[in-house]
C-alpha cells in the first residue's frame, strides 16, 4: 500500500502547476489507494481459496487414486521415461518376490530385471529365455500384447505394459497361478472324458453285434412259431408265449438302436442319408403302423400334413421321430383320449410337425429332464411303461441335425404338445404340384 501510494503522489505532483499537494489531494490519494489496496486484498482472498479448493480436489483425487492402486486385484507400477520407478503397490512385491528389496521408487527397471533373472524359469510361454535381460527390456521398451512368464519353479505371471502420453511405462502384473492350475485339470478332465466316451463307443459298437445276432435269431424264430409255419402248436398258449416272446425281442432291439443312434450323435459320426420326402405319406406310414396300438389303447388318431411342400430329410430318421412322439403320446394319455398330429409351414418358410394328446401331461420343471438322454419324469404312470428315456432327447437330436429343432409344450393333467420345426432350406416344391 505504501508503494501505491507513493506512486499516486508523483503522478499528482506532475499534475500540479507548482509541484506542490495539497492536504485534500493528499487525503484524496490516500482514500483512493486504500480503495485500491481493499480490492487487491479480496482478488487475492478469493484466488488463494479456489487454489485451496483445486488443491484438495487434487489431493482427494490422489488419495483415490492412491488407494485404488494399493487394494486393486492385481501388482501394478509405474515407470518413467527414464526407465525408473515412480511407485508400485505392495501386491506387486508379493506378485514378484524375488526383486526383492530393489523394487522402490527410482530403482532402474534393469535392475530389477537382472536380479529376477535366476528365478525365471519361462518367458512368454516359450522355453527359457536365451538372454533374460535383452528380451525383457525389448518387451518393456515396445509394449505389446500380453505376455506370461513362469517364476520361482511354478508360478506363472500375466503382464500388461503400456505406454503412457510422457513416454513413460505402466504395467500391471496379475498371478495366473490357479487359473492355469484349473485350466490344466480341465483339459485332463476333459481327455479322461473322451478317453472314456471311445471306450464306451467301442463297448456299444461290439455288444450291438453281439446283442443284435441272438435277438434277430429270436424275433425271426419266435415268428416262425407264431405264424405255425412248420404245423400246429396246439394249446394256444404257445401262440401268446411266442408273441410275447417277439415283442420283447422288437423292443429289445428297439432299446439298442436307440442308444447307438444316441452313441453315433454324441461322437459326430451320425450322417444323413438325405432325400426329397413328401411329408403326408411318411405321416400316414407311421399311423398305420401305431393305429392298432392307439385303437388297444382306446385312443383317437387324427392327421392334417397333407399338401405341404417337400422336405429334404432322411426318412429313415424323420419316421423314427415321428415313431417316437406319437409312441410316447399313446404310452402317456390314458383310454379315450385324443392324438392329433398336425403338419403346418411357419412365417419362415420352414416346416413344423405337431404332435398333441391329451395325456397326463409334464410339469414346467421336468421338461428340460425329459429332454435328457436316460432322464425319466418320476410319475407313477409314466414309470409303469418302462423306456430308458431315450425317446425325447434322440428325436431332439435328430431333429436337430436337419437344422431343426424340437420344443415341448405341457399341462400337467391336460396333455403335451411337441413340435419339430424344420428350416426353410429344407422345404422344396409342394408335394402336390411334383406329383
Amino acid at each position: 500500500m505504501h508503494r501505491l501510494l507513493e506512486r499516486q503522489l508523483i503522478r499528482a505532483r506532475a499534475d500540479s502547476l507548482d509541484g506542490e499537494t495539497d492536504l485534500e489531494t493528499l487525503l484524496g490519494l490516500v482514500d483512493a489507494a486504500y480503495v485500491e489496496f481493499d480490492r487487491q486484498r479480496r482478488v487475492l482472498a478469493h484466488t488463494h481459496e479456489i487454489m485451496r479448493d483445486e488443491y484438495l480436489r487434487i489431493n482427494a483425487g490422489l488419495s483415490r487414486l492412491r488407494d485404488a492402486i494399493t487394494q486393486m486385484g492385481a501388482g501394478f507400477a509405474i515407470w518413467d521415461n527414464d526407465d525408473k520407478l515412480v511407485l508400485c503397490n505392495a501386491l506387486l512385491r508379493e506378485i514378484l518376490p524375488e526383486t526383492g528389496e530393489v523394487l522402490r521408487p527410482g530403482a532402474k527397471f534393469t535392475d530389477c530385471i537382472v536380479h529376477m533373472g535366476p528365478h525365471v524359469a519361462t518367458f512368454g510361454g516359450e522355453e527359457p529365455p536365451r538372454d533374460w535381460i535383452t528380451e525383457r527390456v525389448a518387451r518393456h521398451r515396445n509394449p505389446g500384447d500380453p505376455f506370461e512368464i513362469i517364476v520361482g519353479g511354478n508360478r506363472h505371471v500375466r503382464i500388461w505394459e503400456a505406454k503412457t502420453s510422457e513416454g513413460g511405462i505402466v504395467g500391471v502384473y496379475v498371478d495366473v497361478t490357479e487359473s492355469k492350475r484349473a485350466e490344466s485339470e480341465l483339459r485332463h478332465a476333459k481327455e479322461a472324458a473322451e478317453s472314456a466316451n471311445r471306450s464306451k463307443s467301442l463297448f456299444l459298437a461290439n455288444m450291438s453285434h453281439e446283442l443284435r445276432t441272438p435277438l434277430n435269431a429270436i424275433i425271426g424264430f419266435s415268428e416262425i412259431i407264431q405264424g405255425e409255419m412248420m404245423g400246429p402248436l396246439g394249446d394256444h398258449r404257445y401262440r401268446d408265449y411266442s408273441r410275447d416272446i417277439h415283442n420283447a425281442g422288437k423292443h429289445l432291439l428297439d432299446i439298442i438302436n436307440d442308444i447307438l443312434d444316441m452313441s453315433k450323435i454324441e461322437s459326430g459320426k451320425f450322417k444323413l442319408d438325405a432325400e426329397w420326402t413328401d411329408l403326408g405319406e411318411l405321416v400316414e406310414g407311421v399311423l398305420h403302423m401305431v393305429r392298432a396300438r392307439a385303437r388297444e389303447a382306446g385312443l383317437t388318431l387324427h392327421a392334417a400334413a397333407g399338401g405341404l411342400p417337400l422336405v429334404f430329410c432322411e426318412r429313415r430318421v424323420l419316421r423314427q421321430v415321428l415313431l417316437n412322439l406319437i409312441g410316447n403320446a399313446i404310452k402317456f394319455t390314458p383310454s379315450g383320449g385324443r392324438i392329433d398330429i398336425n403338419g403346418t409351414m411357419t412365417a419362415e418358410g420352414g416346416i413344423m410337425v405337431s404332435v398333441t394328446d391329451t395325456g397326463i401331461g409334464i410339469a414346467p420343471q421336468d421338461i428340460p429332464l425329459a429332454l435328457t438322454p436316460f432322464g425319466q419324469v418320476e410319475l407313477t404312470l409314466s414309470r409303469a411303461h418302462g423306456g430308458v428315456g431315450l425317446g425325447l432327447p434322440l428325436s431332439q437330436r435328430l431333429a436337430e441335425l436337419h437344422g431343426g429343432r424340437l420344443q415341448i409344450e405341457s399341462t400337467v393333467g391336460r396333455g403335451t404338445t411337441v413340435s419339430v420345426t424344420l428350416p426353410p432350406e429344407r422345404v422344396g416344391q409342394s408335394a402336390l404340384r411334383s406329383a
